[in-house]
C-alpha cells in the first residue's frame, strides 16, 4: 500500500483500489449492493410521461423545482416562486434563496439538459460536477462544481468521507450500469448521490435531478416529492441508509411515481390538482392523494 512493492500480493479490493488511487468505502458499497439486488428482483410499471412537449414540460419543472427545494428547506409562496421564474428576478430580501428555485429550475426545464445520463463513470463524476456548478452558483461558499474538502453530516448520519466519494461513485456506477428499467435505474443512482453526499450543499436536489433525468431519458413519468410526503420521503431514506432496508424506499418512491403521472396539462389545471391532493399542506396535517 505504500507503493514498495508490486500490487500482485494484494488480496483486499478495498486495498487494491486505495493503491490505485480511488479509495471507496465498503460498507456504503454493500448496501448499494442491497438496493441494486432488490431493484433487479422487482417489476415497476411503465408510466410514459404526458408532459413531454412545452409549455406542459416546464410546467412540471416549476413545480418539481419548487417541492425540490421545499424539501431542504427553502419555502416560498406558491406565488412567490412563480414571480421569480416568470420574471427571472430574485427577491431583493431572499437573493440566495431565490437563486436556488432559478438554478434548479433552468437545470430541470431544460428538455437537452435532462436527457443527459452518464455512460462510464468519469461521465458521472462529470455530469454531477457540471449540474452541482449551475445549482449552487449564486453560493460560492459551497464551492459549486467541486467535490467536498471536508466531511459532511445530518443529525447523527455521517455521509462517506471526503477522500472516499470519487471511488465510492465509481464502484457504485457499476450497480447503476447494470440495471435497466428506468425506476430501477433512477431509484439507484439518487440514493447513491443522496448517500455519498459528494458535495457541502445542494445534494438532495441533486440526487433528484439526477434520478428525474433518468425518465426524461426514457419519456416516463417524472417523480415530485411534494411537501406533504415530505416525511415519508426522508423517513425511507433514513430507514434504507440506516437499517439496510430498502423495501419501503421503493415502495415510497413508487407511490410518489404513481402521484406524479396524474400531473398533467396546464399551470392552472396542475396547481388546481395539486391543491386537491392536500400537496402543500405539511404532514402531521394532511395525507397525499391520488386521484
Amino acid at each position: 500500500m505504500l507503493n514498495t512493492r508490486s500490487i500482485k500480493i494484494l488480496s483486499s479490493p478495498l486495498a487494491i483500489a486505495r493503491v490505485l488511487g480511488s479509495p471507496y468505502d465498503p460498507e456504503r458499497i454493500e448496501l448499494f449492493e442491497k438496493l441494486f439486488v432488490q431493484l433487479k428482483q422487482e417489476e415497476f410499471a411503465n408510466r410514459p410521461e404526458r408532459n413531454n412537449r412545452n409549455p406542459e414540460f416546464k410546467n412540471l419543472a416549476f413545480f418539481e423545482a419548487y417541492f425540490s427545494n421545499y424539501i431542504e428547506g427553502t419555502i416560498f409562496e406558491i406565488e412567490e416562486a412563480k414571480k421569480i421564474i416568470e420574471t427571472a428576478t430574485p427577491l431583493p430580501t431572499r437573493d440566495e434563496d431565490s437563486h436556488d428555485i432559478l438554478a434548479t429550475y433552468s437545470i430541470v426545464s431544460n428538455q437537452e439538459e435532462m436527457k443527459t445520463i452518464p455512460g462510464s463513470a468519469d461521465e458521472l463524476l462529470g455530469i454531477l460536477q457540471y449540474r452541482h456548478k449551475l445549482l449552487l452558483a449564486a453560493r460560492t461558499s459551497k464551492y459549486p462544481g467541486k467535490f467536498k474538502d471536508r466531511n459532511n453530516r445530518a443529525g447523527e448520519t455521517h455521509f462517506v468521507d471526503y477522500t472516499l466519494v470519487k471511488g465510492t461513485l465509481v464502484k457504485g456506477f457499476d450497480y447503476y450500469h447494470a440495471l435497466v428499467h428506468p425506476f430501477a435505474k433512477a431509484a439507484f443512482i439518487m440514493f447513491m448521490i443522496s448517500e455519498v453526499h459528494p458535495f457541502l450543499d445542494g445534494n438532495g436536489r441533486i440526487s433528484r435531478i439526477m434520478m428525474n433525468a433518468e425518465f426524461v431519458t426514457r419519456n416516463q413519468t417524472r417523480i415530485i416529492i411534494p411537501a406533504v410526503f415530505r416525511e415519508d420521503y426522508l423517513l425511507t431514506l433514513r430507514k434504507l441508509s440506516r437499517d439496510k432496508q430498502p423495501e419501503s424506499y421503493i415502495k415510497m418512491l413508487d407511490k410518489a411515481h404513481k402521484f406524479s403521472e396524474t400531473i398533467v396539462g396546464s399551470m392552472n389545471f396542475m396547481q388546481d390538482l395539486l391543491e386537491k391532493s392536500n400537496v402543500f399542506k405539511e404532514p402531521t396535517d394532511a395525507k397525499l392523494k391520488i386521484f
